[in-house]
């Protein structure tokens, strides 16, 4: 009997705790989200859970990060998780090129709307990818993308006109080098090109034109750059050949009585006056034209 009772309580606790735990596992499957499965560490601790095996343990985690991502876009989820993966395989990796090139596109391209805040952070990520991999095109293309694309239309929306042509600008460059890399289409050069020109950058057009000529080995894409160039640089000599008019036109006006065709020969190339240049060519009769009779003149000035 004594051994009776107890063994009843035993069977009966057995029985009790295999229910409790069936239910306390239904309530769990019920109330928590995908999105905990795939908790982040803080990326600072990683290094040291590691064991020294940090780029393993970063394997480990782009593999996760990859079958969440799958995760999120099939619950239609805010990918909130996205960045932390990205902080936490870069603070074991930094020179895992994938995750840049997944960050740009998670980070960005995703079920739930974007904010401005989003583009910011994948646009650092990818200015941090091109400081570890400076000749990579495909990162190049990949910023120029998002500069061109995805902030410029957040900076217009906002009328922040400096900071859009500056995107715009820095867009075409890494656009050019790109192309440059074979890691963007021929007529890219072109255009952006064209957009560097329209932003008052032509100098720059024409430096990073001749310096990428040097760089591409496809002969239709250097084709293209020399026709870019030619166009470039008559336009830009059409420019300063206005610039001089106006100019000559503007020192003209302080010295209405000398005719054009003189003062073309006679204004002054320094610090030195109209008037100055002009008594220096013609001496002592020119002095007297421009000064008047009484003004002194080279033989009458004391030595």
């Amino acid at each position: 009997m004594r051994l009776l009772l107890p063994s009843l309580l035993l069977v009966v606790a057995a029985g009790t705790s295999h229910g409790l735990r069936a239910e306390a596992a239904d309530h769990l499957r019920a109330t928590r989200r995908y999105e905990a499965l795939y908790e982040v560490p803080d990326p600072a601790v990683l290094p040291a859970l590691s064991l020294g095996y940090e780029r393993a343990l970063a394997d480990v985690l782009w593999m996760t990060a990859l079958v969440y991502i799958g995760d999120e876009f099939a619950n239609e989820g805010s990918v909130d998780h996205a960045f932390r993966y990205t902080d936490a395989i870069l603070a074991l990796d930094p020179d895992f090129r994938a995750v840049y090139l997944w960050v740009g596109v998670v980070g960005l391209y995703r079920p739930q709307a974007i904010e401005r805040s989003d583009v910011d952070r994948v646009i650092a990520y990818q200015r941090g990818a091109l400081e570890r991999f400076p000749d990579d095109g495909e990162l190049r293309w990949d910023l120029a993308s998002n500069l061109q694309y995805e902030l410029v239309p957040f900076l217009r929306r906002e009328g922040r006109t400096e900071e859009l042509g500056e995107a715009e600008a820095e867009a075409a460059d890494l656009f050019l080098e790109a192309a440059a890399r074979g890691a963007a289409p021929a007529w890219m050069v072109v255009t952006s090109a064209n957009k560097l020109d329209e932003f008052g950058q032509r100098e720059h057009a024409i430096e990073q034109l001749q310096r990428l000529f040097l760089l591409v080995d496809d002969a239709p894409t250097r084709q293209n750059i020399a026709n870019q160039l030619q166009q470039l640089r008559g336009a830009q000599l059409s420019a300063t050949i206005t610039a001089d008019l106006e100019r000559f036109e503007r020192e003209h006006e302080a010295y209405p009585w000398v005719p054009p065709g003189l003062f073309a020969l006679i204004r002054p190339l320094d610090t030195a006056s109209a008037s100055d240049a002009a008594g220096r060519l013609m001496g002592a009769e020119g002095d007297a034209m421009l000064h008047g009779p009484d003004a002194p003149t080279e033989s009458t000035q004391a030595p």
